[in-house]
């Protein structure tokens, strides 16, 4: 009798005890130590180095103004609080950004400002592949694409585009020719001047170069 008894009571004991975890797992979640409620565990950020992050947001500050507070709004540019119009991949478990684009092409897009420019800092993002500029210099605004530091992308960047810049003028500059990991090249609607640098993506010998030029027309280079 005694042990028919005690084999009912341990399925009991076994509850009671599993709840009264539950609700000590619920308090120390929902409450610190003085008894003040909690938000739960955040979420790490996204692990990006913190030179990557402080090229990005010193690039992007120099075209839209020197008011945007791009690490105050973006903490985390890679993950948690991504910027429209960057995008970025993973490498050997650290966020870069990848994709640049620049200019109203959304609503919420980055749009520069009168007095936009070209940072240095934007040649230290280190895995860039894509770089765009849409209606990002006027004419009020004149400006001419930098002739040096294109070097420091020759290993990454794919693509890059200006177009609809009114105030972009001045020759292309030859340091253009030494991206040589470049498969897209669009110059649409700027006032530059000169030829493309024949020397662009030659390096790339196993792709074609896409060169969109001013009047809109294409070709292919091998």
């Amino acid at each position: 009798m005694g042990r028919a008894r005690g084999g009912r009571l341990l399925p009991v004991l076994a509850a009671l005890f599993l709840a009264l975890l539950l609700v000590s797992g619920c308090a120390a979640e929902g409450e610190d130590e003085e008894g003040s409620p909690v938000a739960a565990a955040e979420e790490p950020e996204a692990p990006m180095e913190d030179k990557e992050k402080a090229a990005l947001y010193a690039a992007i500050g120099s075209f839209v103004g020197k008011a945007w507070n791009g690490s105050g709004l973006f903490p985390d540019p890679c993950g948690q609080t991504p910027i429209q119009g960057v995008s970025c991949d993973l490498f050997n478990g650290v966020w870069y950004p990848t994709v640049v684009s620049i200019g109203p092409v959304l609503d919420n897009s980055l749009q520069c400002a009168p007095d936009a420019r070209f940072s240095p800092q934007l040649f230290d993002l280190r895995r860039l592949k894509s770089l765009t500029f849409y209606a990002c210099f006027p004419a009020s605004n004149p400006t001419t694409i930098p002739a040096t530091n294109w070097d420091k992308l020759a290993g990454t960047l794919e693509t890059l585009e200006f177009r609809s810049n009114t105030g972009l003028a001045g020759a292309i500059p030859a340091s253009l020719g030494r991206l040589a990991s470049l498969q897209s090249l669009v110059l649409v609607d700027n006032n530059l001047t000169g030829a493309v640098p024949p020397e662009a993506g030659g390096a790339a010998a196993s792709s074609d170069l896409l060169i969109a030029a001013k009047e809109e027309t294409t070709k292919k280079l091998i």
